[in-house]
């Protein structure tokens, strides 16, 4: 998995246009790629409504079905993390 420095808006991969921030190594005493886009207004709002649908449907959920779905997350993570 690359580190590209984009934000991750309703299943897409987004570049934030209002300016950016990077890590920095002190060691090195140099700035980290890659710089990470910085949110829009409007890509936080985005984020926030499409949060606040999910959460209609998750709590429909069971307890045991928002389990799964939480290992089914991680298990996501580790095969990205893997490749």
């Amino acid at each position: 998995m690359s580190i590209d420095g984009k934000m991750f808006i309703g299943g897409q991969a987004v570049k934030g246009a209002n300016g950016e921030i990077r890590g920095f190594d002190p060691v090195a005493d140099a700035a980290l790629e890659p710089a990470f886009g910085l949110a829009t207004c409007d890509d936080a709002d985005r984020a926030c409504q499409l949060a606040e649908t999910a959460f209609y449907t998750y709590r429909q959920t069971t307890p045991q079905q928002r389990a799964e779905f939480l290992n089914l997350i991680a298990d996501n993570i580790m095969l990205r993390a893997m490749s």
